[in-house]
């Protein structure tokens, strides 16, 4: 996990008059790490700083206020790549719409905990925001990086566009300055980090636009995309591989002739762990081997290295919501 990620953060509890410094001692981060542009952090460290902060800081709306922290505009007017790479990408499109398609292609590669995702509901666009990377959700993140979209919404067209309404997986906090600063309605414990958003605003163009530096930035940004999923895609292919004789990441590793730390930390950078991979490639192939009748559960169990059927249906309806039997009445009924 980039470190650069979390400088809004602590500029923001430095503000409070928050001893940063010692927040990232007892964490084992140095500051030569956050100033320089390698600098990085296992993405549990990093939502660590974020619980940390919500703890030291006095502000209700902290994500808000760290979302603040960035200004859109000057990024926007810089004339060489910078390190938010996505976020310049954003404010440098021609039209809301194009700025937001990249933000939603490439925030992962400065910011892999996120995933952004445009959907298309008629007269009506939802720019949808997934964490990942934590079983204990850290709303904060989410509600921090859904605030930074929406001061891009709010600030780079050339006309007035806002939100229709803003929604927030995580609990009410500071309610009535998130609804003025957006100047929408907004929804708290909304099950999602979403923003939706008028169809035709999406044409509106923007006022840091840069169409030719963006285009060779993008093309930087792709190549940055494509070597990412390169690498992931080699270590779901080892495991589909190990399936039946028992994966595990000291196998991939060796595998891929690196060490086990070099696996977790590449992995932990694209915002993916090895756990994480081996339940995604199980659940596509069980999803796929359930849709035939001709292959018993107990069987699907083996095929995907479980040494008992009992811990198969757990994962599966740990995954899908379904047993793998009720799965399976569904799509061959």
């Amino acid at each position: 996990m980039p470190l650069r990620a979390a400088r809004p953060l602590f500029m923001r509890l430095e503000s409070e008059g928050i001893a940063v410094p010692k927040l990232l001692d007892e964490l084992g981060i140095s500051l030569d790490d956050v100033v320089a542009p390698s600098g990085t952090c296992s993405s549990s460290t990093y939502f660590e700083l974020w619980r940390r902060g919500l703890a030291l800081s006095r502000d209700p709306a902290l994500p808000l206020h760290v979302a603040e922290m960035a200004d859109l505009r000057s990024i926007g007017s810089f004339a060489f790549e910078t390190e938010y790479l996505a976020v310049q990408l954003f404010a440098q499109s021609e039209t809301l719409g194009q700025g937001l398609d990249r933000l939603c292609r490439y925030l992962p590669l400065g910011h892999p905990v996120t995933r952004l995702t445009m959907i298309d509901k008629g007269d009506v666009v939802t720019v949808r925001n997934e964490t990942i990377g934590t079983v204990e959700p850290v709303h904060a993140v989410g509600m921090w990086v859904t605030s930074l979209i929406v001061q891009g919404v709010r600030s780079l067209p050339k006309k007035p566009v806002a939100p229709l309404e803003v929604r927030f997986a995580g609990p009410s906090q500071a309610a009535a300055e998130y609804s003025n600063r957006f100047g929408s309605r907004v929804r708290f414990n909304a099950g999602e980090d979403a923003i939706d958003l008028k169809r035709a605003d999406l044409a509106v163009p923007l006022v840091t636009s840069r169409p030719s530096l963006a285009l060779v930035l993008e093309r930087r940004a792709e190549a940055q995309k494509q070597t990412a999923d390169t690498f992931i895609n080699d270590v779901k292919a080892i495991i589909r591989d190990d399936l039946e004789t028992g994966p595990s990441a000291e196998r991939t590793a060796a595998r891929l002739k690196v060490s086990l730390r070099t696996l977790n930390r590449r992995l932990d950078r694209h915002g993916a762990s090895h756990r994480a991979l081996l339940d995604e490639v199980r659940m596509s192939l069980a999803a796929h081997h359930l849709s035939r009748s001709d292959v018993a559960v107990a069987e699907v169990a083996l095929l995907l290295g479980f040494s008992e059927t009992s811990a198969f249906h757990r994962a599966f309806k740990r995954w899908s919501g379904k047993s793998p039997t009720e799965y399976r009445r569904g799509t061959t009924s």
